[in-house]
Order: C-alpha cells, then structure tokens, then sequence
C-alpha cells in the first residue's frame, strides 16, 4: 500500500467516496470517483465493491450511485426533516400535477446535492404520491435552479435539463428571507414540457408554496 494512502484511514476513504456519489446527479464512474477523492484507482475499486456488497452502492452501467438501502434511510430522513415544507407544498403541487397533467416533484438540497422528496404522478384515473430513488432530469433541473445565486434564480425564472428522452424543469420555492429553500419540478418527455404555459404554470405553483410557507412560519 502506498505510504501516503496507508496514513487514510479507511473510514475517511469511504466516506470520501459516499461524498462523492451522493453529490451526483447521476451515477459516477471509477474515474471520476477516484479524482474527486484523490485517492488510487485500486483502492477506490476495493472500496466500492466492499460497498456494493453491503448495500451502501449499487452499479449502474458503468458507473456507482448511492444504494437502494442507504438511499432509503436518506429519503426517510428528509422526508422527517422538510415534513413542514411538505405540507405547505403538497396541495400546490398536487393542483400543479392537475394543471399540468404532468408529474410534478419536489426537491430541497441536501448538502452539495438534491434530493427529491415527492413527487405526484397518475395514470387514468390513479393519482400516485411516491418518493423517486432515481430522477436524472429532475435532480439536475432542481440542482440547477438551487445553486443558483437568487438575483440569476429571479432573472432566469425556471432551468431545464435533459435525461435521455426525458425534460425537466424546475423553479425555486423561497422564504421570507428571500433564501431558496425548495424547487418545484415539472418531468415529462419533449416536445410536450417546455411550453411557455407550462413555466407559467410552474412559477404560479411555486409562489404560491412560497407563500404557503410564510404563512406556516408565522
């Protein structure tokens, strides 16, 4: 083992390389994790198979991404944590779904990533309220509009992000301080999400969650 490696202890080297899956958007791949963690190609393939056959990561083609276990017990987190967002949230969203006729998501931070907490889908006649492990689109989209600075938030008004056939696009949700707090997403495949009825659609549903949440803060 490398001297400079073997003073890392292993702890610190696979929370660096959970870091690094669970800032992406979409799986990594061996290279990239091994040059955001600066840690040897060797290592960083021992670690994730440690990891994979515990549960904590699952491969995706050719890549890694948080697994299904560990990203279960993250959602559980956040959903617990943003439950007043949620409720503040959910009737706009869900009307925002009616509307659209679209699914329509919501994201929050989570560190230097996104995670989607719900999202509200239906099929006929059937309305579903799930929690996705996995959106590419919407995550970026959110991701996008989330780290923005909030003077090119307001002067962009919605980002958009593409997945594969899939289109998202997401505005931002704010406090009274005037902070990002949240992104309402709207996913569908192209050409039918994009229209300027669609973003308009999308902001209304967003201030008026805003709105929503500054009554609730009092």
């Amino acid at each position: 083992m490398d001297n400079a490696l073997a003073k890392v202890p292993l702890v610190a080297r696979t929370v660096a390389v959970l870091r690094v899956l669970a800032a992406q958007n979409r799986p990594a791949s061996l290279a990239e994790i091994a040059r955001e963690t600066n840690l040897p190609k060797s290592s960083v393939h021992r670690l994730l198979g440690a990891l994979e056959n515990a549960g904590a990561v699952e491969r995706v083609g050719a890549g890694y991404r948080i697994g299904g276990g560990l990203g279960d017990a993250l959602q559980r987190r956040m959903l617990t944590q943003h439950s007043g967002l949620r409720a503040a949230a959910l009737p706009h969203l869900a009307d925002l779904h009616h509307r659209s006729g679209l699914p329509a998501s919501l994201a929050v931070r989570d560190g230097v990533g996104v995670i989607l907490l719900d999202t509200i889908s239906s099929r006929g006649d059937r309305v579903w309220l799930v929690q996705q492990p996995y959106a590419p689109a919407a995550e970026q989209a959110a991701h996008g509009v989330l780290t923005a600075n909030r003077n090119e938030a307001v002067h962009t008004g919605v980002t958009h992000a593409n997945s594969g056939p899939l289109h998202a696009m997401a505005t931002a949700v704010y406090a009274s301080s005037g902070t990002a707090v949240a992104a309402l997403i709207l996913t569908g495949r192209e050409p039918y999400l994009g229209q300027p009825a669609q973003e308009t659609l999308l902001r209304r549903a967003a201030y008026a969650t805003s709105m929503s949440i500054r009554r609730q803060a009092g």
